[in-house]
């Protein structure tokens, strides 16, 4: 008895149609799809429905066995001609995975599953009247010219909301989902594949979750199917009181950048979407990359980082790089952050940076790459190549300013503050005011300095057993101290 087939969903079902039309005409018809989207399952329906000879890699590697690699074209071909002399269809699953193996052989002349192409898949399939249907998830480049433009090519789209019912209705039970909002689900992942669908609900049910809700099936994919290249507790957490004076460049944030990524559904009904680019400049010291922690914080599996640690991968960068567009387009709506992009751009070996980031920007205008936005910080916006900041690619620039004196004193009370915890005492011999009147000029991360280095001071006089000065004097003494070394690295650049 045949084992039963996962109904198809309504993106395959559309495609399994079309497949349907061009198995029964075409010698030769190749089906795509990306890893996840059915091309097997759709594959397995036409077989259901058509008949014919259904070959999968399993069966593939058993004809290979402990063949010496360059006899693998030789069992295909074997395999291929016995398939063709008994059957008028052939279906051929994940075809993809032998290309890798027959095109790595040094001892041909040509790539070898070339030869396979056109004397057996194409030519001996065109002059019997046999139909050959293969399957595969990337489109390799292995065609000669007169196979691809003589082939018909099927593509499975991308998972639309419907897919999504019907994968989850499929996998649950309709019942199951009454309480699971789908369409909002599809609005925060719009990427999903079918296999991750499946991950989603095998996870849910090893927690006991029969009717999940659409809070449960985010968290759910934050912490298990979303993965950032950001170790999340290796970030530290950004309260809001250590970005005091950013206030109003935040909410620009939030409103641009983090609710129409948080909130898809709302953000559709007011026709609202992430802006593509996104530049925070401003002087060291002054938030943007602590703005980046707290990002990382709060979109997690849709955060990426992109550093300066890139530009030791050498001839990897590229490859780093693009795998990190890649993933963020498979979880967007997503945020891509490249921290001091200025220096990555003055690097000098990596000349090329440019003119990918201007594909990427230029290319995300598209629906089928989805909605990332590519956040960049700069000390000097005049690192930053022309042709990036021109032509409304980056939309939105925001400027970390140096904090006025009453943000000074808000920050260093935070900072501070730590400190009546361990001596109530030594707190209170602190003059928040003055000190913030002292360290006019200072980012938010001097100011944080000042509380640190003071405090090193003070224990420095304990530890041996030195009369103690007054906190206060320790505070003071430390902000002296930065200044000049401020004022010394500024000659030395200047």
């Amino acid at each position: 008895m045949a084992q039963p087939l996962p109904p198809l969903s309504h993106s395959q079902r559309e495609t399994f149609e079309k497949l349907r039309v061009a198995a029964q005409s075409a010698p030769l018809t190749v089906l795509f799809g990306k890893n996840g989207g059915g091309t097997s399952t759709v594959l397995a329906h036409l077989h259901r429905q058509l008949g014919g000879r259904y070959i999968t890699t399993v069966e593939l590697m058993d004809a290979m066995g402990m063949l010496h690699p360059h006899a693998t074209e030789e069992a295909i071909r074997r395999l291929l001609e016995e398939a063709l002399k008994r059957d008028d269809l052939i279906l051929f699953d994940d075809f993809d995975l032998i290309a890798p193996m027959l095109m790595n052989h040094e001892a041909s002349a040509r790539p070898q599953l070339f030869n396979v192409v056109e004397e057996v898949i194409f030519d001996k399939a065109r002059y019997r009247g046999k139909r050959i249907v293969l399957g595969q998830h990337v489109a390799h480049d292995i065609w000669n010219r007169s196979v691809d433009t003589q082939a018909i090519q099927v593509e499975i789209p991308e998972f639309t909301c419907d897919d999504y019912r019907d994968i989850l209705h499929n996998l649950l039970g309709e019942q199951q989902c009454a309480q699971l909002d789908i369409e909002k689900l599809y609005h925060f992942a719009r990427k999903l594949t079918g296999y991750q669908l499946q991950q989603l609900v095998y996870i849910l049910q090893e927690q006991g979750v029969t009717m999940p809700t659409l809070e449960q099936c985010l968290d759910v994919l934050e912490r298990f199917l979303f993965v950032s290249n950001v170790r999340m507790q290796e970030v530290e957490a950004v309260s809001s009181e250590q970005l005091r004076g950013t206030d109003e460049l935040f909410e620009q944030l939030e409103k641009l950048i983090i609710l129409p990524v948080q909130e898809p559904e709302l953000a559709k009904q007011l026709g609202l979407k992430p802006k593509r680019g996104v530049l925070l400049h401003g002087a060291p010291g002054t938030g943007k990359t602590s703005i980046g922690r707290m990002l990382a914080h709060r979109m997690k599996g849709k955060f990426f980082m992109i550093d300066g640690s890139f530009i030791s991968d050498g001839v990897g960068f590229f490859t780093s790089v693009d795998y990190i567009f890649s993933q963020a387009k498979a979880n967007s709506p997503s945020i891509v952050f490249i921290d001091d992009a200025d220096l990555i751009f003055t690097a000098g070996v990596h000349q090329g940076f440019t003119r990918y980031l201007l594909t990427q920007l230029d290319g995300l205008e598209t629906a089928s790459i989805g909605a990332v936005c590519v956040m960049m910080t700069a000390m000097d916006i005049n690192d930053i190549p022309a042709a990036i900041l021109r032509s409304g690619r980056i939309e939105v620039w925001l400027e970390t300013k140096l904090p006025e004196y009453e943000t000074r004193r808000e920050i260093l009370s935070f900072y501070a503050n730590d400190l009546s915890q361990i001596d109530g005492d030594t707190y209170r011999g602190i003059d928040i005011e003055a000190l913030a009147h002292h360290t006019e000029g200072f980012t938010p991360a001097d100011l944080r300095r000042v509380i640190g280095d003071g405090t090193a001071f003070m224990a420095y006089d304990i530890r041996k057993k030195r009369k103690s000065q007054p906190f206060g004097t320790y505070l003071l003494k430390s902000a002296d101290i930065l200044r000049e070394l401020k004022n010394t690295a500024a000659r030395i650049t200047n």
